[in-house]
């Protein structure tokens, strides 16, 4: 039979890019679900594509954290009961559970999920030897602690609406006088977020409450470390294992 040694090293890459420890498909589903923010519509189709989107990077993380089978099990079964819930109260807005307390509930448990999906990756990434695929897991990192803080600022917001001035971006937008539905702010501090990390600080945001500048100033802080720490330590692996013929997991 002819045909199967080509399907071999197909089945191979197949792995490499879906299997465990893959990160190519975490990192696609985290761009799309980052672009998804660009619309500006509140439509039934744009909260489909939402839904899906989020089991898709429950997925993703499940198959790229999956190091172990009672790891795999734990983050499939915990990601799909926060999606569910995250669907249920951000999504479908169903009564009783589209409230304030249960919205600061189900952000809370996805930003533990996501904090502990970015942990396991960033704990392989440094684990062996740097290639495409880490490279990959590192920029997942550093946007899942991204999207983390965005959703923190946005339980802030949740729980005390004083917490951040937007008297500046009202000024700047056609939205003078009419109220951010929930949609628009979460995708509005996810976007302070990145602004933040990035310390790029455009001054369109302000935090305002002791909380709100504590952890504006610590993801600012975190921002510049992780470039310059750790994205310096995987150009210094990469160096040592080219040096060392393609073996080096040591520093």
């Amino acid at each position: 039979m002819p045909s199967v040694p080509r399907i071999k090293p197909r089945l191979r890459i197949l792995r490499r890019l879906i299997g465990p420890r893959s990160y190519i498909c975490l990192l696609v589903s985290l761009l799309l679900l980052s672009l998804l923010s660009a619309s500006t519509s509140d439509s039934p189709f744009t909260r489909g594509v939402v839904t899906f989107l989020t089991l898709s990077l429950v997925m993703s993380i499940t198959v790229a954290t999956s190091q172990a089978k009672h790891v795999a099990y734990k983050m499939f079964f915990g990601g799909l009961v926060i999606s569910i819930l995250l669907i249920v109260s951000n999504v479908f807005m169903l009564p009783p559970m589209h409230t304030k307390t249960f919205r600061i509930i189900s952000d809370s448990l996805a930003i533990v999920y996501v904090l502990y999906a970015a942990y396991l990756v960033i704990k392989d990434v440094f684990s062996g030897q740097v290639n495409a695929n880490r490279i990959c897991g590192a920029i997942c990192f550093y946007l899942m602690i991204g999207m983390s803080f965005g959703m923190f600022f946005y339980v802030l917001d949740l729980h005390d609406v004083t917490s951040f001035k937007l008297n500046q971006f009202y000024d700047h937008t056609a939205m003078q006088g009419i109220p951010i539905s929930m949609h628009d702010r979460f995708t509005l501090f996810n976007y302070y977020s990145f602004c933040t990390i990035t310390t790029a600080g455009f001054g369109d945001i302000t935090p305002v409450s002791q909380a709100a500048r504590t952890f504006t100033w610590m993801e600012a802080l975190f921002g510049q470390l992780y470039l310059s720490i750790l994205i310096a330590r995987l150009v210094g692996l990469h160096i040592v294992a080219s040096t060392a013929g393609g073996t080096g997991d040591e520093e």
